[in-house]
């Protein structure tokens, strides 16, 4: 299931509950349960996944600046040589 699957899923069945709702506080609480199932369902309480997704994010984007950096350096030079 993908992540845009699991939120909507979640979203419609609280949609649902929510509208039976007789007050505000009712809404507000159907939503904040919706917020932590979302957090839940998304692996975001887990503080250990997020710091190592967090690095490979670092990681990933030096990777890419590198790239960037390279491919510059070679198309200068490629383009000052002619």
């Amino acid at each position: 299931m993908s992540l845009e699957e699991l939120l909507f899923s979640s979203y419609r069945t609280k949609f649902q509950v929510s509208s039976q709702a007789s007050n505000i506080d009712d809404v507000l609480k159907y939503h904040n349960d919706l917020l932590d199932n979302c957090l839940k369902d998304c692996m975001l309480t887990n503080t250990e996944l997020i710091k190592t997704v967090s690095k490979l994010m670092v990681v990933c984007v030096t990777f890419c600046n590198c790239i960037q950096v390279r491919d510059f350096t070679i198309f200068a030079h490629c383009h000052a040589v002619v």
